[in-house]
């Protein structure tokens, strides 16, 4: 195995855990998800007419959770954490960014403004 191919999650470097090791809020999310995913898998069944349980499709299948998966979760959070931030100052900008285009006000006066809208 490569230095590169120990660095990602895989299952042939993953060491198992047993479910008694876990502490019980740990116990508690993994019964939670276990139920979850038992009662996905329920509705795969259905009844006939006679009454008999019938599987009609097959159960639910969980994605795998790799490195990849976790800095795409990184990247989004960024992005709606720099979203968010602009869509917060949006007005404030874009009167500063009015005020300095028609050149009404000078930058110190821009930033005088700034800081006053930004501090309330």
């Amino acid at each position: 195995m490569t230095t590169e191919e120990k660095d990602k999650v895989s299952a042939q470097n993953q060491i198992p855990i047993h479910k008694d090791k876990l502490k019980e809020e740990h116990k508690g999310e993994l019964m939670a998800a276990t139920e979850a995913y038992e009662q996905r898998c329920l509705l795969s069944f259905s009844t006939n007419r006679s009454g008999e349980v019938i599987k009609k499709y097959d159960f639910p299948t969980l994605p795998p959770y790799d490195e990849s998966q976790k800095e795409d979760r990184m990247v989004h959070m960024m992005n709606q954490t720099i979203r968010q931030a602009f869509m917060n100052h949006a007005p404030i900008m874009q009167i500063l960014f009015t005020m300095l285009c028609s050149r009404r006000c000078k930058i110190g006066e821009c930033l005088a403004l700034w800081d006053r809208l930004t501090s309330s």
